[in-house]
């Protein structure tokens, strides 16, 4: 992208740092086609990216870098992320501008602008991001196995009943997988302590 920046717009303030003179001398003849296999031209652009990546990028990865990749919830985990960063700011980023984007394996894509005008630090609140992260209760990679071939062993499976989560591994309300019918129907219920409701849905 700086590239194309650079292609369009070499008169930008970015550009005219004397460090990367030479080299950005050296990319203004090049082809396109070769631009695609210069190890020099990939280099310099991204050390020139760097500071601009931990100011537009960096704040809003909290989350994607501590949960991995959430594919759609990608977008809006990076978005809790930046209000969390932007909230201990002295105007809490009010006037900032946020680009939103979410592609869907390369066929599909959108892309949407928000703005922040006001008070964001009931969000923060609300989501006690920092908070949360902490309390999270590590496994082992054996324990994480067996998870898996739990639910591999369940996979298009009717008919059985699936016990109440271990008290303490989910958050209070966090609805569950409770059995699944003859029919292939699956029954949910939640982890809090009030009286249980179940909904069901078809496959």
């Amino acid at each position: 992208m700086l590239y194309n920046d650079f292609k369009n717009h070499p008169e930008m303030a970015v550009f005219q740092d004397p460090e990367h003179r030479e080299a950005l001398a050296r990319t203004k003849g090049m082809t396109l086609q070769d631009s695609y296999q210069s190890k020099e031209l990939d280099k310099t652009f991204e050390k020139m990216a760097k500071p601009m990546y931990a100011t537009k990028v960096e704040p809003g990865t909290l989350l994607p870098c501590q949960l991995g990749n959430s594919y759609t919830a990608s977008m809006y985990t990076g978005l809790l992320s930046l209000l969390d960063y932007l909230v201990h700011k002295p105007d809490q980023g009010r006037g900032e501008e946020v680009l939103m984007f979410s592609y869907g394996s390369g066929l599909a894509a959108t892309m949407f602008g928000l703005r922040i005008r006001g008070d964001i630090s009931h969000i923060v609140r609300a989501v006690d991001l920092r908070k949360r992260l902490e309390e999270r209760v590590f496994l082992s990679p054996t324990s994480f196995q067996a998870a898996l071939l739990a639910r591999e062993g369940r996979y298009k499976k009717k008919g059985y009943i699936h016990g109440a989560p271990q008290e303490g591994t989910m958050f209070p309300g966090t609805f569950y997988l409770a059995g699944n019918d003859e029919f292939g129907r699956r029954n949910y219920s939640r982890t809090d302590q009030v009286p249980v409701t179940h909904i069901k849905s078809r496959l």
